[in-house]
């Protein structure tokens, strides 16, 4: 037998070998990606011949907190702005430090947003606040406290409910509320205070950036339950691809997010409101 005969040879037994060994490894691979990079480019990997293939990075789920009722104390609120430039606050109208807040969070970086007082079913036994929209008023005063409420908070990027468990509930109300955050190019989440609320379809007619509350964090003030609302929310970010979550301006909340921050955005992307849309 000649040499090229013996090299031929060789060579198609050691061909033969890789080909069987690349279908070996595409068979116990449990990276699928991976499996079809191989069989797609064979036995090139084992001669240097071709580089693998990165793998397309994985999107995290995204999550964003909202922190209510800001407004009563720009203390508390300044402690909170030092936990991450994601977290949304949403200011209350006519409160002691609503602007100098919304000034110091913008100057910062930091979305805000207007926490509309709205009619509840409890009214007036359970009063919204200062200029909150009600059920009684006509269409030129509704506009009018409408008006009032967004220009008390500057910088605002979008608009959620403070109580309108009543307010939500009442397609007339929220179609006068959404054709003027339409005109104003603002957003609205719903805090989902009413399980009848029409602010999905209101939203979507007016074609107003819309999303809606998973959960309040903090309804139950300790600092293990706060903690275990906010690891229902990651679960519900990564099942769903983002979620929402709102709290207040409190202790416990506050520790359990200067502890935790670390471990929730190492499992879900956290954002402003305005990046979910």
């Amino acid at each position: 037998m000649s040499i090229y005969r013996k090299l031929f040879f060789l060579f198609c037994i050691v061909l033969s070998f890789l080909i069987i060994k690349t279908g070996y490894t595409e068979y116990k691979t449990k990276d699928k990606t991976e499996a079809n990079i191989l069989k797609r480019n064979g036995f090139l990997y084992y001669f240097g011949l071709k580089k693998t293939e990165k793998k397309t990075d994985f999107k995290k789920p995204k999550l964003a907190i909202i922190i209510d009722d800001t407004g009563y104390s720009f203390k508390e609120a300044e402690k909170f702005f030092g936990l991450d430039k994601a977290i949304t606050y949403a200011i209350l109208p006519f409160t002691p430090y609503a602007k100098k807040i919304a000034e110091y969070a913008h100057n910062k970086g930091i979305e805000i947003m207007l926490h509309l007082p709205m009619e509840p079913n409890e009214y007036p036994d359970k009063n919204p606040g200062k200029n909150a929209l009600l059920s009684s008023m006509g269409y030129e005063e509704f506009e009018e406290v409408l008006n009032k409420n967004i220009k008390a908070v500057p910088y605002i990027k979008g608009v959620n409910n403070h109580m309108g468990s009543k307010l939500t509930t009442m397609p007339y109300y929220m179609d006068r509320l959404f054709l003027l955050l339409q005109k104003k190019k603002l957003y609205f989440i719903d805090s989902k205070t009413a399980k009848k609320s029409v602010t999905r379809q209101e939203a979507s007619f007016f074609k107003i950036p819309f999303e809606e509350n998973n959960l309040f964090i903090d309804n139950v003030r300790s600092y293990n339950a706060i903690k275990k609302q906010i690891e229902r929310l990651v679960k519900i970010a990564k099942k769903e691809g983002k979620a929402i979550g709102i709290g207040h301006l409190n202790g416990d909340l506050y520790r359990v997010l200067k502890k935790e921050l670390p471990k929730i955005k190492s499992e879900v992307t956290l954002v402003s409101v305005s990046e979910l849309f």
